[in-house]
């Protein structure tokens, strides 16, 4: 019987269909090997602010912050701002905006200081301290029990989440018929905190163990000390209330102060 090579025939490629088939091969080749690397996005990488008390160029005067820069702004002793640079100055990633209010207990007013910037660095760090400075109205209503009467609530509220948000509370102290610190935290989670004296400061740092001052007549040196310092770090925040009460029960009515120190934190830019 002959062979039939039909099929055969019309499977065998033709020279045409080689070079057609080279042809098309070649480009492909030669774009994957010049195709361009794409930047990453300004949005994918998270940014470190500078939010250093040291900027503070208004402190005492109120400025829009949208309209006016970077840095502190104190309108009064309830109200202030902190805005951070434009991270890589295009305006394609959006700065942080801190808001700082403070209410007030029945039994506790504000004094001159509060919400101002030190001009020297506090608690033997280098930073200058935003402080709080308060004092009771009232003498005889103190109590050595933590009433709300006998604080103030600071609200810290940033404009983007923030996550890794550290900073140190300097001055937990205490003097003798006068006034004892204690410090608590609510709306965020304490991930870690450190106490520089455990012989001078306990707690852990909630409302319901407040980070507080364990000897009754034990000042501390506001700027060279650390005596009274606690660092602490939270971690996914929007905002926080800092609870700080005056827990002498025999006081005589004189003012107290705590000093925060720069805040360092991470988010996400836009």
């Amino acid at each position: 019987m002959p062979n039939d090579t039909t099929v055969l025939e019309t499977v065998r490629p033709s020279r045409r269909s080689v070079v057609r088939g080279a042809a098309w091969s070649v480009p492909v080749i030669s774009m994957a090997a010049t195709a361009p690397a794409f930047a990453a996005s300004p949005c994918s990488t998270p940014v470190n602010p500078d939010m250093s008390w040291n900027t503070a160029r208004y402190t005492g005067q109120w400025w829009n912050p949208t309209d006016r820069g970077y840095g502190y702004w104190r309108s009064n002793n309830t109200t202030a701002a902190y805005l951070t640079q434009d991270p890589d100055g295009t305006g394609r990633q959006q700065p942080l905006r801190l808001d700082i209010s403070v209410s007030y207990g029945s039994n506790v007013r504000a004094e001159d200081d509060q919400l101002f910037v030190t001009s020297q660095t506090v608690g033997g760090t280098s930073s200058r301290g935003l402080t709080l400075h308060q004092s009771p109205r009232n003498a005889s209503q103190q109590s050595s029990t933590l009433v709300d009467r006998n604080k103030s609530v600071v609200r810290f509220t940033f404009s983007r989440q923030v996550s890794s948000l550290t900073f140190t509370m300097t001055d937990i102290d205490s003097a003798s018929a006068d006034f004892r610190d204690a410090v608590g935290i609510s709306g965020a989670t304490i991930a870690s905190y450190s106490i520089q004296n455990p012989a001078q400061v306990q707690g852990a740092g909630t409302v319901a163990n407040p980070f507080r001052v364990v000897p009754t007549n034990s000042a501390v040196d506001n700027f060279s000390s650390g005596g009274g310092n606690v660092t602490v770090t939270l971690s996914n925040v929007s905002t926080f209330d800092l609870h700080y009460w005056n827990f002498e029960p025999a006081g005589n009515g004189d003012d107290q102060k705590v000093y925060l120190t720069n805040f360092q934190a991470t988010y996400m830019p836009c």
